[in-house]
Formats: C-alpha cells, structure tokens, sequence
C-alpha cells in the first residue's frame, strides 16, 4: 500500500545511497511479516500459562521472573550476532534457523515436565526472537524501502507488537475452554511455525557472499554521524518497552496475589490489553511528528507506571486495565518511533547491525527490571517488587525525556 504522505525512506537523512543490496530479489514481505509475528506469539503464550505451570510444578511466583530472564539472555545472545550475520548474509541465514528453533521452543513448552525444561524453551524461544526482531525486522524495512511503502516502520512494529498480543489472548482462551490446557496453544503454534518455515525457505533469496575483508563479529556498533539520535531513539523504546514486559512476565501473579483473580483468560486478555492498545496507538502515531509521538510514549509510560502502583494499592482491576492499556500504547508509539528513527538514519549496509543494537536496549532494559522485581518479589513480596521495577523503569523515563529535550529528533522532511 504505497503511500504519498511520507516520502519513502530509502535516503536515511545522514545515511549513504542505496547499496548494491538493493538489487536483490523482492523480500516476500507479507511471509516475513506473519514469521515475525507467530515467533512473538509463542514467545508470549506462556503468559496465561504460567499458573498452571506454577501449581502443577510447585515454584514460588519470583520463578517467573527467572524463567523469564532466561528469554531475555536468548533474545540478547542472537541480538549480538543476529543483525551482522543478516548484513553480511542475507535474513535468511537468520530466519530459518530462527524458526527452527521457535519450533522446538514450542514444543519444549508443550510438554515440560519441570521448571528447568520451561527454561531451556525460554532460552530458545529468546534466540528465536532474537533473530526475527533484528533480520525480520529489518527485511521487513529493505522490503518496503524497495516497494516505495510509506509507513513501513508501522508495519515491521504492528508484526512485533500483534505477536505479542495474540500469543497471550488465544493461549488464554484456549487454557480456560479447550482440552489440554498447558498444551493444545504450543501444539498449534509448532504446526504454524513449520508452516512459515517452509514458505520463507523456497521464498527468501539465496545468501550473499560477503567481501573477504568483511568482519563476520563485532560488538553492536552505531554510526559515528548519526549516533546521538539513535542513543535517543533506544532510550526512548526501552523504558516503555520494559513497562510492557511487566504484564507478559509476572502479571499473572499479581493479578492472582495481590488482585484475586487467577483466571488464565484474565491474564491473557491483560497482556493482549497491553498489545491491542498497542497496535491502534502504533496507526495513531503514524499522523504525529517524531518529536510528538516521543513525549506521547513517555507521558503515557509515566502513566501506566502510577496506574499499576495505584491498582496494587486500591486492589482495583479496571485501574490494572487501564495501565495495561496505556503501557501497550506507550511502548508500541515508543517502538515506533525508535524504529522511523533507525530506518531514517541508518544506511542499508548496516540496518541489521543497528537494528540489532536498538532492541538490545529495549530487552536489555527489560531484562534487568524483571529479574529485579523477581528477586525482590520472593524476599520482600510482589509489591515491594513492583516498586523495585518501577525505579529501573524511571531511570529510564527520565534519561529518555533528556534525551528528546536536548536531541533534534525532527529529520529533514519535517515529519
């Protein structure tokens, strides 16, 4: 759907021309879209999954947050060398083996028998994700680039933020009516995923061969020029974007704790909440300017982290709800505009590579305020946790409202 309200981007301001890369075969957009998409989506079925995990295996609520780490260490691993690996290669070096391995995650999770097998999945799945947001993410931008897509930042954010929101819901849905509840959702999702695995196989071009000078590893990297607003950008994305890993990771036990209720369609519909959300704020973000749609996730991010606070005290489900809703608006507008920001300026030789690097912070962020409320959780309980999330999450806010105050985020055609 090529758009004529914003001149595509295939000039990041900053950025070199175009590469020999873009001479490549057209990327099936929509196969990578729904990849990215379905990958997330197992990443975050176990969410409504967890309670009955947690009574059936016997672990203490701050095991979730552990388990969860366990993803966030995959995510963080394949960020490292995930988006070099798709420069140098091509995304299909990356996303094929990304899928292979969300498979076998599902699996794993569809007949755990411990907590220890739940980690390993995690890890996987973590890995899977890994790679799908770094080269999914960024064939999905060099797909649109080269159609001449405006808007194509919405629509690599709405396949990343749609995973996260259907995964939860339907593994809900399906916990709460249909047979086998820990089971049946994974079961399905494996079957999907070698699906896609089979149509990016005969769909993706065949792999690059990288000059012999080129370097397969180096530490995440960001371009000299344009460095100060790409720092922006991810700080901007990871504060609001760790607000939102608080309802795909320990939400179910603090709807059940400190809420009362411990229904897995509860669960699942609060994470979906935060997704949904997430997904219209993403079209709304699309008719404000970088800088509006910045403070936008920041107020709303401060927002939520006050409304989740008030809800434990107040023992008030709609208040749940409502954070719910604005963390989901506040990290998919804050991913949204993190990513216009990278794909602006970013030239293509490296988009993987600094793609990589802008969601590293995000899961780094989130990864650390989740382990911490974990830990916290099982010495102190989950509301003292939850204040120990909320001043990592403040850190954050705070160093990303620096940065739009002192940053030129408005690029040159003044969107």
């Amino acid at each position: 759907m090529p758009s004529s309200s914003q001149p595509p981007a295939a000039t990041p301001a900053g950025a070199a021309a175009p590469s020999a890369a873009s001479a490549e075969p057209t990327l099936p957009l929509f196969a990578l879209m729904a990849a990215v998409l379905v990958v997330f989506a197992t990443a975050n079925a176990p969410v409504p999954i967890y309670p009955i995990w947690q009574h059936a295996m016997g672990f203490a609520p701050g095991t979730i947050g552990v388990i969860f780490v366990f993803y966030n260490l995959g995510v963080l691993l394949a960020l490292l060398c995930c988006g070099r690996l798709s420069d140098l290669y091509g995304p299909r070096l990356v996303l094929l083996p990304a899928l292979v391995l969300a498979v076998a995650a599902a699996l794993l999770f569809a007949f755990a028998p411990n907590v220890a097998v739940l980690c390993v999945a995690r890890f996987l799945i973590g890995l899977a994700s890994g790679g799908c947001v770094s080269a999914g993410t960024a064939a999905i931008l060099l797909a649109g680039r080269r159609r001449g897509i405006g808007h194509i930042s919405l629509y690599a954010t709405l396949s990343v933020v749609l995973g996260f929101g259907l995964g939860p819901l339907t593994a809900g849905a399906l916990a709460s009516f249909a047979p086998a509840p820990s089971r049946l959702v994974f079961v399905l999702l494996a079957g999907l995923l070698a699906a896609l695995l089979l149509v990016l196989a005969r769909n993706l071009p065949p792999l690059r061969r990288p000059s012999q000078s080129a370097r397969i590893w180096q530490m995440p990297r960001l371009p000299a020029e344009n460095r100060p607003i790409l720092v922006t950008a991810i700080v901007i994305f990871a504060g609001p974007f760790a607000l939102s890993a608080l309802f795909i990771s320990l939400a179910p036990s603090m709807l059940a704790d400190l809420l009362h209720n411990a229904s897995p369609i509860v669960a699942g519909a609060a994470a979906f909440l935060v997704f949904a959300s997430g997904g219209l704020g993403g079209v709304f973000a699309r008719k404000l300017t970088v800088w509006r749609s910045a403070w936008l996730s920041l107020a709303l991010a401060l927002s939520s982290l006050a409304l989740v606070l008030l809800s434990e005290l107040s023992v008030s489900l709609p208040l749940f709800a409502l954070a719910a809703a604005a963390a989901g608006i506040a990290q998919s507008v804050g991913q949204y505009t993190g990513v216009q920001l990278v794909n602006r300026h970013t030239p293509e030789e490296i988009l993987g590579s600094v793609n990589a690097t802008f969601f590293l912070g995000g899961y780094g962020t989130a990864g650390l305020a989740v382990l911490s409320m974990g830990f916290a959780s099982n010495a102190f309980g989950l509301f003292a946790g939850s204040l120990v999330f909320g001043a990592i999450c403040l850190v954050m806010f705070i160093a990303a409202i620096f940065g739009v105050a002192t940053t030129r985020l408005i690029p040159a055609d003044g969107t």
